[in-house]
């Protein structure tokens, strides 16, 4: 029997760390309470605590794993699931009385009149997007047959057969709407495109330098045409360089008009 009593002595003089304040938790443990209490105040920011702090809170459980310093205190492990408390679901009065006994919400202001049902309208395709690529390539086409003499005109200089300068444009001319076509604009095709545009570029600004300067009019070749006579009289420029920006302007619209479609004959494709 003394043992049995020496035993309910011993177990009755054990602290009971849930009735003990948090100042005499870090004396226990030699903890900074400064340390506890920075802890408790981020808890409390992020809401998982909910009362303001001060040494002589007892910690509830939740409290103690909501706060590192308190939990190593107490060897407790973190529980991973601890999450805010839930909202409290609405009882089943409410329910019936808002939703009714079909589970179908209604309104309220007007009585059991359940609501009227969403109205998904199906997108209508319009003529635009039938039309749109026809007349993509028909702009391709346009602005092509536009740099067709100008490019005939330069590689007829570079190649002594007509034939041989006739097919060359035509690769130059057709090559970037076919690989539209195609589905071939990716990686090198892009590039391709893009050098061979640069390329009819480049000759519709001699070409039209080449006519703004009559250079290939015998007998007039580098006299001013009319159009370049007055537009040196207004801007008060020089000749020759007013026409090389009258020509790099103008082919530089044919080509951002011509990269234009054809990109978008890209985003066709997809």
């Amino acid at each position: 029997m003394q043992g049995v009593h020496a035993t309910s002595d011993i177990q009755g003089t054990t602290p009971d760390t849930s009735a003990r304040t948090i100042a005499q938790m870090c004396a226990d443990n030699g903890t900074a309470v400064e340390t506890v209490r920075q802890a408790w105040n981020r808890a409390r920011s992020s809401g998982v605590v909910g009362r303001p702090y001060t040494q002589e809170n007892v910690p509830t459980v939740e409290e103690i794993q909501a706060v590192a310093p308190l939990r190593k205190m107490t060897g407790q492990a973190k529980n991973k699931h601890t999450a805010a408390p839930k909202k409290a679901a609405l009882p089943i009065e409410r329910v019936k009385a808002v939703h009714g006994e079909s589970g179908v919400r209604r309104n309220e202001d007007e009585g059991a009149h359940p609501a009227p049902p969403a109205v998904v309208v199906a997108p209508v395709v319009g003529v635009e997007s039938h039309w749109k690529r026809p007349l993509l390539y028909l702009a391709v086409g346009v602005i092509g047959l536009i740099s067709w003499q100008n490019i005939a005109a330069v590689t007829g200089h570079l190649f002594e057969s007509w034939f041989n300068s006739q097919l060359i444009t035509a690769v130059f001319t057709f090559a970037a709407p076919f690989l539209a076509w195609a589905g071939m604009m990716r990686g090198w095709g892009s590039a391709l495109v893009i050098l061979m545009v640069l390329f009819e570029g480049l000759c519709n600004v001699t070409r039209i330098y080449g006519g703004l300067t009559n250079f290939d009019t015998p007998g007039r070749m580098g006299y001013p045409t009319r159009f370049l006579g007055l537009v040196t009289d207004i801007c008060d420029s020089g000749t020759l360089m007013t026409a090389k920006i009258i020509a790099v302007v103008m082919s530089a619209l044919l080509c951002g008009l011509f990269f234009i479609f054809i990109f978008e004959l890209k985003k066709e494709e997809k």
